[in-house]
């Protein structure tokens, strides 16, 4: 295992006294030093029980540890997702924390934060995901996407998010600690599903969308992500059933999670689905722009969970199924007599009759 410099943090009764419990993210109380916390070093296996699921693109593991009282902090860095490995910290009741990723999908934050200041509580660590430059933009959806809600930054869809968290008791009396790290993936997914009805010799080309409100960083500690920081994911639907001039259009996106909008005639911010769809009928062709609210159909999904503190949001659900209330309606004349381009309104739980 190679340490994060492997550090140690601990705070004096005198600095915590005078802080009033810095550490209050996980319950920290100063004992003083008559607390009972053995300050003998203990050695602990970390081992590490993967779901299926997790595949082999996991770029290593870190492990993070807090003794609760008389507090230390370590930091490690464990460069093999499978092997178990040995560590050794103080005597004392500890938290823990164990997660891993793909190196391409996050980045961390707040690590070095937690490692060098003991007062930095482990709810600081958050992993993020980047932001999407306009050159990725176009290399992966073309050069012709048109950003209607500028405000959030384009981020990419989430990779899997591994984490596991471990309370135990290091004791010298007792021996060697023996922690297993059940992983578990934070992300989930939302799966979105509209209707499109079209007139005689009209054909969808292409229905793509952006979804905003997904959250861009989360706390590895409690799954809690804030709600002024989110962005938007791209993607495209594909055509999942039909009948007769209708069409039902799926899409899914696996995300940290879906914010609401704070109302339903809000026209940007989080919770905004904007869909861009191109049909043509004969040799013309037309491009339509539209926007839907999601409010209700976020919140009626039971989506999020408000964290008790009312700090942010936790996901409420590994799958979400959101079905789109509004239907898109595209007629023949829509398309011979609007010219090449069309934006539509912003509706919420009616039929989209884009007759510009």
């Amino acid at each position: 295992m190679r340490g994060f410099g492997e550090y140690v943090i601990a705070v004096s009764a005198f600095i915590l006294s005078f802080a009033g419990c810095t550490a209050v993210d996980y319950g920290y109380i100063d004992y003083g030093e008559d607390s009972g916390v053995n300050p003998d070093e203990v050695g602990v296996s970390l081992s590490y029980s993967w779901p299926s699921s997790a595949g082999d693109g996991i770029s290593g593991v870190n492990v993070l540890m807090s003794r609760i009282y008389n507090e230390v902090h370590y930091v490690w860095t464990d460069e093999s997702a499978a092997d178990v490995d040995t560590v050794a910290v103080l005597g004392g009741d500890y938290y823990a924390i164990a997660f891993g990723w793909n190196n391409e999908d996050y980045k961390a934050i707040g690590i070095e934060g937690f490692r060098d200041d003991a007062s930095m509580g482990m709810r600081t660590v958050c992993a993020g995901i980047p932001e999407m430059t306009k050159d990725e933009i176009a290399a992966e959806y073309g050069k012709d996407v048109n950003d209607f809600n500028p405000s959030l930054p384009y981020i990419r869809q989430a990779g899997s998010l591994w984490m596991g968290a471990v309370k135990f008791s290091a004791l010298s009396s007792e021996g060697q600690k023996n922690l297993d790290f059940r992983m578990e993936d934070l992300t989930m997914t939302v799966h979105l599903s509209m209707k499109v009805r079209t007139e005689d010799n009209v054909e969808v080309e292409r229905l793509s969308g952006d979804l905003a409100g997904t959250p861009c960083r989360i706390s590895l500690m409690s799954g809690i992500v804030p709600t002024d920081n989110s962005g938007k994911v791209l993607f495209e639907f594909s055509k999942s059933g039909q009948s007769g001039n209708m069409t039902v259009y799926e899409a899914s996106v696996k995300v940290l999670g879906l914010l609401a909008p704070e109302n339903s005639t809000l026209k940007t911010g989080p919770g905004i689905l904007r869909i861009t769809l191109i049909a043509k009928s004969g040799e013309n062709q037309r491009v339509f722009y539209a926007g839907i609210n999601l409010k209700n159909e976020i919140e009626n999904a039971k989506v999020m969970l408000l964290s008790p503190d009312k700090s942010g949001f936790r996901k409420n659900l590994s799958e979400a199924y959101i079905n789109v209330g509004s239907e898109l309606k595209i007629g023949k004349v829509q398309i011979e007599t609007g010219g090449s381009e069309a934006v539509g309104g912003w509706f919420e739980n009616q039929d989209i009759n884009v007759d510009l």
